[in-house]
């Protein structure tokens, strides 16, 4: 017997329909997504169960980010999916036994870094990061508040299958991942609107290097401080120095977050983050699932589709998410409605698209000047 007091919340709506259904599921959903975590006695994850009609409904599954990363939200699903599957066939729990727990890393952690890595790899950020600035330059629409809820809007953007691949001829010419070359592209637009060469961005990484932690839910996942000197004169001088901020930091990323900032001693506001107030992801799947995930992600008798709520939180002032491959490349920019105005972020938009496609025709010109990549469109260079 489990001594955990485990509740699914369930909410009867089966009384209501068409829009005024629709607006309650809603306001539920949000509800239950904010309700606040008492750290000291709640379970970690919370389930909710909004039932729409005897045959529907929504499932809500929510953790604390104390407790739980994006790798791991992955596993969740992934297990959830396995069980119900063994469950409604009459079999036993389909979920291999864990080699380990997640104190067992915590413990290993702990210990690995209390040797000479954790000295030395502060060393390298306190180098990497020093007089850095306190905030982005890029111009804000709106003045920084104390609101407590900033919300967040979405600006999508798109470039074809033949950008794309050109994208990853000209990242593999010069050694590079794909991630390593947007985020080279993205800093030198970030530094043209910001008429500033010192670029700071944010990226979150799986920090699962031992594969027995793969299976496991924790909060495992750190933050990389990418600081980048947008000034070069050629193309393959920047790349060389893109890609060398990026190995370094990968080599020095055992360091938790909140450790290097306090050894900065960065001062600490409620108006921004520190460090870094701008993100860059790549949409992922962690690599968790096989061959047969589609086959695994469905349910039997039971017809699935992702439920989409409006309630987004703004933890960052942008978060630029870019998903490169054969299909073509496709940006999204969440940012803090608080600071920018829509159109502001639709020009950034296209202005990366624009440099992002000069740079794929790039791959047999090493000694290209940088800074002659375009970014306006025709209309803004005739005006």
């Amino acid at each position: 017997m489990s001594d955990v007091d485990f509740n699914i919340t369930q909410i009867d709506l089966t009384h209501l329909t068409g829009e005024t259904l629709t607006s309650e599921v809603a306001e539920q959903a949000t509800r239950l997504t904010r309700q606040v975590f008492n750290l000291t006695q709640d379970v970690m994850l919370r389930v909710g169960y909004i039932k729409q009609t005897s045959e529907s409904g929504v499932l809500l599954l929510n953790m604390h980010h104390i407790a739980s990363d994006g790798w791991s939200m992955e596993v969740l699903l992934k297990e959830f999916f396995t069980l119900y599957h063994a469950y409604s066939e009459g079999l036993e729990s389909g979920l291999a036994p864990l080699d380990i727990q997640y104190s067992d890393y915590a413990q290993w952690q702990r210990t690995y870094l209390a040797g000479g890595v954790l000295e030395k790899q502060l060393n390298y950020w306190e180098q990497q990061l020093a007089d850095v600035p306190a905030e982005h330059s890029l111009p804000l629409d709106k003045a920084r508040s104390n609101e407590k809820e900033r919300k967040v809007a979405i600006v999508h953007g798109q470039l074809s299958a033949h950008i794309a691949t050109q994208l990853q001829a000209v990242a593999k010419a010069h050694q590079l991942t794909p991630f390593m070359l947007l985020h080279g592209a993205l800093s030198l637009l970030l530094a043209r609107h910001s008429n500033s060469a010192d670029i700071v961005i944010g990226t979150p990484v799986a920090n699962r290097l031992q594969s027995e932690t793969n299976p496991l839910i924790g909060f495992f996942a750190n933050t990389l401080v990418l600081r980048t000197n947008t000034n070069h004169d050629t193309l393959s001088a920047y790349l060389s120095h893109i890609r060398q901020v990026h190995l370094d930091a990968q080599s020095n990323q055992d360091v938790p977050f909140e450790k290097l900032v306090e050894r900065l001693n960065i001062p600490r506001s409620s108006l921004h983050g520190p460090l870094f107030q701008i993100v860059m992801t790549t949409n992922s799947d962690y690599g968790i699932h096989d061959d047969s995930s589609t086959q695994s992600f469905q349910l039997p008798h039971v017809e699935l589709q992702t439920y989409q709520s409006d309630f987004i939180r703004a933890k960052y002032d942008l978060d630029i998410d870019m998903s490169l491959s054969d299909m073509g490349l496709g940006l999204t920019w969440e940012y803090d409605t608080s600071l920018f105005t829509h159109a502001h972020i639709t020009q950034l938009n296209q202005h990366l698209c624009t440099l992002l496609s000069a740079l794929s025709t790039l791959q047999a010109q090493p000694e290209y000047a940088i800074h002659s990549l375009p970014m306006l469109a025709q209309e803004e260079v005739h005006h």
